[in-house]
């Protein structure tokens, strides 16, 4: 896949297939318009472009007023969208200049101009622009004066519910990765450092990594007790990840700590992946110790029966 990060920096002159978005998430909505673009570009001759925006607008149109949290880092997205075998990826570096920029004028000035856009894909409710003008009817009717072709890409529906990136991101807040991974089509997960915490997990029998997230933006699933899949240096683990504040040691700091299964090395400073597959508890406080271990052992039982049954 070839990365550009300006649109100046793709200088094809010939006709291309094109489709926009910011894309959080790479879910199965935006895996059907990537798979059509891909689709109408073989079938024209035409080069594919996927173009998409970093940071995410709404990061710089809402900013501080703006809680939203991220499905995906751009490392994450870079390597979903070269799973989807898109072949040229335009990263636009958006700004509040870039911003102002009118839907007519992205089409005319950006997408045919520069890009010279035969065939535009598009999500079935999907806005553009400053004045959000840019959409599946306008864009129909620009086609005809600029000579290019739009095609819908209908939604995607998993047990009644249209993917989205807004309906995924609730579902990981609340707690239901179940419900996020199926609409994602992949396992949601999170990377971080491995950092010294203090140590308790070691002394009740239970060794854990705490992890730090880098990024301020990544959405952190709810409060409690998961099965994971950990990934250290390309070999997977089973493991139990705890998010929250360890009430039962009465602390007030937020951790992210994870029980890898079979392993015993010290990795400090080191990055691991953590895929979220299954959501076993809330995060409870017990009376001792003892409770508490004795919960932890029904937790890793549970977990090696999910791993059994889910044959993973």
């Amino acid at each position: 896949m070839k990365i550009y990060n300006n649109i100046d920096d793709y200088d094809y002159k010939g006709k291309t297939a094109v489709t926009v978005g910011t894309f959080d998430g790479v879910h199965l909505g935006h895996k059907k318009i990537i798979n059509t673009l891909i689709e109408s570009a073989a079938e024209n001759n035409f080069p594919a472009i996927l173009l998409t925006f970093n940071p995410h607008p709404q990061l710089v149109l809402k900013h501080e007023n703006y809680n939203i949290k991220l499905l995906n880092t751009l490392e994450e997205k870079i390597k979903l969208f070269k799973i989807t075998g898109i072949k040229n990826l335009i990263i636009v570096p958006f700004n509040l200049e870039f911003a102002k920029t009118s839907g007519d004028k992205f089409i005319e000035e950006i997408i045919v101009g520069k890009l010279h856009a035969s065939n535009i894909i598009i999500g079935y409710d999907h806005h553009f622009g400053s004045d959000r003008s840019g959409e599946i009817n306008s864009l129909s009717q620009k086609g005809k004066v600029l000579d290019f072709k739009t095609i819908r890409v209908s939604e995607v529906i998993i047990n009644n519910t249209t993917v989205s990136s807004t309906k995924i991101r609730k579902a990981i807040m609340e707690g239901d990765i179940s419900s996020a991974n199926l609409m994602l089509g992949y396992s949601f997960s999170v990377e971080g450092s491995v950092v010294e915490g203090e140590k308790i997990g070691k002394t009740i029998g239970f060794p854990t990594a705490n992890i730090k997230i880098e990024d301020f933006y990544k959405i952190i699933p709810k409060d409690g007790v998961y099965l994971v899949k950990v990934i250290y240096n390309g070999i997977e683990f089973s493991g139990m990840c705890n998010i929250g504040f360890r009430p039962t040691f009465n602390s007030s700091k937020k951790t992210i700590e994870i029980n890898i299964f079979g392993f015993n090395k010290d990795i400090y400073s080191e990055k691991i992946q953590v895929e979220f597959i299954s959501r076993l508890r809330d995060e409870l406080k017990f009376n001792n110790i003892e409770e508490l271990k004795n919960q932890i052992n029904n937790d890793k039982q549970l977990s090696l029966d999910l791993i059994e049954k889910m044959k993973i």
